[in-house]
């Protein structure tokens, strides 16, 4: 016996449409990363609404060179918990953050 996929209706259409364009948007970005590593800081300061539900740990891992050891410690030295998303962060986290990667990128 076949089970059949279930109806697409138009609420779940729209959240397939909504998770493509995060999706897309986001691997854009890491294309965009690898030839200009600042633009990271600039997303970090003023993130747009499809960055706000990504892991902090996995946003900054688009950084050329910059493995999980990395990042790890950064987010343990400024007191960030992996499992924080970039939305989680405060106005005051988010400035000490892109400062400190503006002098470690360059």
């Amino acid at each position: 016996m076949t089970t059949l996929a279930p109806e697409r209706t138009d609420q779940r259409m729209e959240a397939l449409a909504e998770a493509n364009r995060i999706r897309f948007a986001r691997a854009q970005l890491k294309r965009d990363v690898k030839e200009t590593p600042a633009r990271l800081v600039v997303e970090l300061v003023d993130p747009p609404d499809w960055l706000l539900s990504m892991r902090v740990l996995v946003f900054l891992r688009m950084l050329p060179y910059w493995g999980a050891v990395r990042v790890k410690k950064l987010l343990r030295e400024f007191r960030v918990s992996e499992s924080a998303t970039v939305g989680g962060l405060t106005d005051r986290q988010r400035k000490v953050l892109a400062e400190v990667l503006l002098e470690r990128i360059k």
